[in-house]
């Protein structure tokens, strides 16, 4: 089971959060879990994508082949 997270919202969002989870059939919790879920998997998209640019970087910007590439990752067949 996970961690319960208390949250407070302004009653303006409120208001758009109820109406939203309600024309969607859905429960707040369950729309905040998905929200936040799906921006922490762009979140860390874009660290890998930093931390690939740096290492590449950090390699001349070397490129390799998709054979190479193959080889690398094991593979190849």
């Amino acid at each position: 089971m996970g961690q319960v997270i208390s949250i407070q919202f302004d009653a303006e969002l409120d208001a758009l959060l109820t109406t939203y989870t309600e024309n969607h059939g859905m429960n707040k919790a369950e729309y905040i879990q998905q929200v936040v879920g799906k921006r922490l998997v762009e979140w860390k998209s874009e660290q890998d994508l930093k931390q690939a640019l740096k290492d590449w970087q950090a390699d001349g910007f070397k490129t390799k082949s998709w054979r190479e590439t193959l080889r690398e990752l094991h593979l190849e067949d």
